[in-house]
């Protein structure tokens, strides 16, 4: 190193140990001002309390006034907020629903079924054991669970092959997407459709 910089790191870690000294000593804290604060009341005993003010939450946005009738205000709608939500027709629990209504076709079935059982052979740190998939005419759900004692980084290499790569380049060939993928410890379940 040159000679400038080695007395800059030496400075440095002098400036950190004295700061550290000094950040260490301990002693009693400072006694109140001699003169202290002398409390007076704000009100003579015979007059009526003041009236109790309740705190709003700093970070809470502001609550709408009670209507002209005395009912309750309501929070207005945001669109802009509404739109960036997602369709609740598009949840899990409502595509399971949707899937086990759909009537089977079985030839529109066994197609996307191809197709999916296709790219899931790509996918590695799957258990083939558990690994299930459905179709009925429109609708796909694919669900399985990882090998039993695959790392973080093999689970992880699992789903952004379940999300990506050859699954979804197969199902784009074949007209489909994925509408909704959903990953936990009890496994991983995905739901394919017709591109929208």
């Amino acid at each position: 190193m040159r000679p400038n910089i080695v007395w800059g790191v030496i400075a440095g870690v002098a400036l950190l140990a004295v700061g550290w000294l000094l950040g260490r000593q301990t002693g009693p804290s400072p006694a109140p001002p001699a003169d202290g604060v002398k409390v007076v009341a704000a009100h003579p005993a015979d007059a009526p309390a003041p009236p109790t003010v309740a705190r709003a939450d700093p970070h809470a946005g502001p609550t709408p006034a009670a209507t002209a009738t005395g009912a309750p205000a309501r929070i207005p709608d945001d669109d802009t907020l509404r739109q960036t939500l997602p369709d609740p027709a598009m949840s899990a629990n409502a595509l399971y629903r949707r899937l086990r209504a759909e009537p089977i076709d079985a030839a529109a079935a066994a197609r996307m079924q191809r197709v999916i059982d296709a790219g899931l052979v790509k996918v590695p740190y799957l258990d083939r054991d558990k690994l299930r998939v459905h179709c009925a005419t429109t609708l796909c759900e694919i669900h399985g669970d990882f090998v039993a004692g695959a790392s973080t980084d093999n689970v992880n290499v699992a789903m952004q092959g379940l999300q990506g790569g050859a699954l979804r380049e197969g199902l784009n060939a074949a007209g489909l997407e994925i509408a909704l993928g959903s990953f936990g410890s009890d496994g991983f379940t995905i739901y394919t459709q017709p591109h929208s």
